[in-house]
């Protein structure tokens, strides 16, 4: 397993080529017809849609632009870590159309701010929680497609022992419901408990009786430690994942989460509305 992400490296890898190419004034035109490449291979490359991207093809574009020394050499070792397969390959197979990119992604990010606003989000659900709330909603998965997407949830959960910084806000309903029942229920809420008292965790409760809630979901920022890394929004719908990345359209997703954690209950009294749902469940659980 690496300790870092191939999915980020192919992402940072398109920015420093297209940058490259913007610093010397080539349009994508000039740089196919010289390399006698469509616009198609080119675009999709400095897009980070080539999952194996190829040190002939990226040495080619460096010699065009007359990339040299040390800088030449570290844009190689992007290629040589981006041509990696991340550990969740092995999932691919169970894994919703697109699923794979916020993974590789999550595998690197500093920093999640997410919002869902009818579930509690997958980094915090327990096992139990996870299949029952997926038995019910995924229509047309087999037993093992179940049991690999459970599996690969609790994988991604590593990266809180971690320490990445993760922001929720909650939603009360999803509290109400006892998915599973009351005792896969309570086992839920206690491990939010456990996860909601870690130093990198804050989670908050959206309550029921604010009315209208100031956003709209599921959605999760990610964020990087790396400059050539920005923040990236993440956006779930039933027809698939939509990416956020312009700066001005992820930081009006920022002000969203900024208008959530407004109106939710502060981390300690989120904490005191959980500890209060356990021991209603606890009553009910035997």
């Amino acid at each position: 397993m690496t300790d870092y992400s191939p999915t980020v490296r192919q992402r940072r890898l398109a920015r420093v080529l297209r940058d490259l190419r913007d610093e010397r004034e080539r349009t994508a035109s000039d740089v196919t017809r010289e390399l006698g490449w469509s616009v198609t291979k080119l675009t999709r490359l400095e897009a980070g849609q080539m999952s194996k991207p190829q040190l002939g093809e990226v040495g080619k574009l460096l010699d065009l632009y007359g990339v040299v020394g040390d800088e030449r050499e570290k844009i190689l070792d992007l290629v040589r870590q981006a041509r990696v397969r991340g550990w969740w390959h092995g999932y691919s197979d169970s894994m919703p159309t697109g699923y794979a990119t916020y993974v590789g992604l999550e595998a690197e990010a500093t920093g999640v701010w997410n919002y869902e606003p009818s579930t509690l989000p997958g980094l915090l659900q327990t096992p139990d929680y996870s299949r029952a709330l997926m038995t019910a909603r995924g229509a047309g998965l087999s037993e093992e497609q179940i049991r690999a997407r459970v599996e690969l949830r609790q994988q991604r959960q590593r990266r809180l022992s971690e320490g990445l910084r993760l922001w929720a806000i909650l939603p009360q309903e999803a509290l109400a419901r006892c998915v599973g029942g009351p005792a896969v229920m309570l086992r839920q809420v206690e491990h939010l408990l456990e996860v909601g008292r870690l130093e990198n965790v804050t989670l908050q409760v959206v309550p029921l009786d604010i009315g209208a809630v100031p956003a709209s979901g599921p959605f999760a920022v990610l964020r990087f430690e790396h400059d050539l890394d920005p923040e990236v929004v993440y956006c779930e719908t039933p027809g698939g994942g939509l990416w956020v990345e312009t700066a001005d359209e992820v930081a009006s997703f920022m002000l969203d989460f900024q208008r959530l954690i407004a109106v939710s209950a502060s981390s300690a009294d989120t904490l005191n509305v959980l500890a209060k749902r356990a021991d209603e469940l606890g009553g009910g659980a035997g």
